[in-house]
């Protein structure tokens, strides 16, 4: 009898240590998220003026397009990515390294062949730029550069992989830690070639590619480090390999449909009202873009410690978590919100030295968008982590019909502010009902 309540009382308290544990991890990741993310957005500050300088505006211009490019290509992984954090959180919360150890071993083995693939693609496609005659882009060294571009961009498809393994271990401030450094040594590698003077393709490259071989030195650092999670091909299966892909689709087709919804504007405004009106809306919209990067940054980490902590059976965690991060996550936004709004005419004139049509106005829907989405994140993480992906699908599509219709229909040039006003709103109505009410149901279930 004795045995049995020592047991008993040794059970809740490995679950508050978990707890304990998985709360802290989260802190020092919001922690290193903020800081990884100013760093790297720093980098390209850093580097435009003196590339600018140096390639000329037409090879500045080539390089420009290339990024743009990669940018476009972000779904190129096929979701598998974001497949990987699902699962792999599970399965490191299970403590079954060999799950883990196969999906990571699949996931570098897909990726790889899809980084193949695409560069193989891309590489005719250069080839045959350099046969026939095309407007500023079929000299020799401007295919140069837009293969140095890409071709770091391809290389950091399977390369990322790490940085998903380092997520879903809830080890984000070391993953930042190493995104710093790959930064910083792209910024001085850069300035090195340019100090060298090298040829343009070689400056670019001397830029991308630190990163990269950054990602690759700290996954051979890791898994040194960890070599019960070390890929190898005799764990790549079909089975993991299949469920890896289907999940990876379902998070693919979700993002594209987040993608349009969010970045319709630009392109409705144009059509709608000139180019003129989307420069008038465009600047006060990057400007509140910063409160999107924030609410990444506090609530990404959500993902991979609630994927934990369900596989630990700690619902009662994620619901307390969950609460937590809507009000503090919530508050800390809007009080930004607030904020960026009131000094907005001062932030903007400083930065572009004039004022554009309703710009305060703007700032101000755009914050209470943000607001809405940050109330919202933490029961998106919840299904994210537990891989309910079908309902997400199922609002963002919603919501991408509903605001494309409706902008197109009431935005004008001089109503520019009904753009971010009807995202607030039908991302209100679209996608928060059915992503707090799915994510209790799901944790009610899992409980039952």
């Amino acid at each position: 009898m004795a045995q049995a309540n020592a047991d008993d009382l040794a059970t809740p308290m490995s679950t508050i240590d978990h707890a304990l544990d998985r709360t802290r991890r989260l802190i020092l990741a919001v922690i290193g998220g903020a800081l990884g993310r100013s760093v790297t957005l720093i980098a390209p500050f850093l580097v435009m003026p003196v590339m600018l300088r140096y390639l000329g505006d037409a090879h500045f211009g080539i390089w420009m397009t290339a990024v743009s490019i990669t940018s476009m290509a972000q779904f190129s992984d096929l979701g598998i990515g974001n497949g990987l954090l699902t699962r792999l959180s599970a399965a490191l919360g299970r403590d079954d390294t060999a799950a883990a150890r196969a999906d990571i071993s699949s996931a570098y083995a897909m990726l790889t062949w899809v980084a193949l693939l695409l560069a193989t693609v891309v590489g005719g496609v250069l080839l045959a730029l350099g046969s026939f005659p095309i407007a500023s882009v079929s000299d020799s060294a401007s295919i140069a550069i837009i293969a140095a571009a890409l071709g770091t961009f391809f290389a950091g498809i399977p390369a990322t992989i790490i940085q998903r393994v380092m997520y879903a271990r809830q080890q984000v401030m070391l993953s930042n830690l190493w995104q710093i450094a790959g930064a910083a040594l792209a910024v001085v590698s850069c300035w090195g070639a340019i100090g060298l003077r090298l040829p343009p393709w070689a400056v670019v490259l001397a830029y991308g590619l630190p990163m990269v071989v950054t990602l690759l030195i700290s996954a051979l650092w890791y898994f040194l480090r960890h070599p019960e999670l070390r890929p190898r091909f005799a764990d790549i299966g079909r089975e993991s390999s299949g469920k890896l892909l289907m999940l990876g689709l379902r998070f693919l087709l979700l993002g594209v449909l987040t993608s349009i919804a969010l970045n319709a504007d630009n392109v409705i405004i144009a059509a709608n009202a000139g180019p003129h009106a989307v420069t008038q809306y465009s600047v006060p919209a990057k400007i509140g873009s910063l409160l999107g990067l924030a609410i990444t940054t506090i609530y990404l980490p959500l993902w991979s410690a609630n994927g934990e902590a369900l596989a630990r059976g700690d619902r009662q965690w994620v619901r307390q978590n969950t609460r937590r991060m809507v009000w503090i996550g919530g508050a800390g936004v809007a009080a930004a919100a607030i904020a960026l709004t009131a000094a907005g005419n001062w932030i903007i004139h400083l930065w572009m030295g004039r004022s554009f049509a309703d710009q305060q106005l703007i700032l101000g829907l755009l914050g209470g968008f943000s607001v809405v989405m940050a109330i919202t994140a933490p029961f998106n993480m919840i299904l994210n982590a537990s891989g309910r992906i079908r309902v997400q699908i199922i609002a963002w599509s919603l919501f991408a019909l509903s605001t494309i219709c409706l902008k197109m229909i009431f935005v004008t040039a001089e109503r520019l502010w009904v753009v971010p006003m009807i995202s607030l709103v039908m991302y209100a109505v679209c996608i928060t009902p059915p992503m707090w009410k799915t994510a209790n149901d799901a944790l009610r279930s899992q409980t039952g």
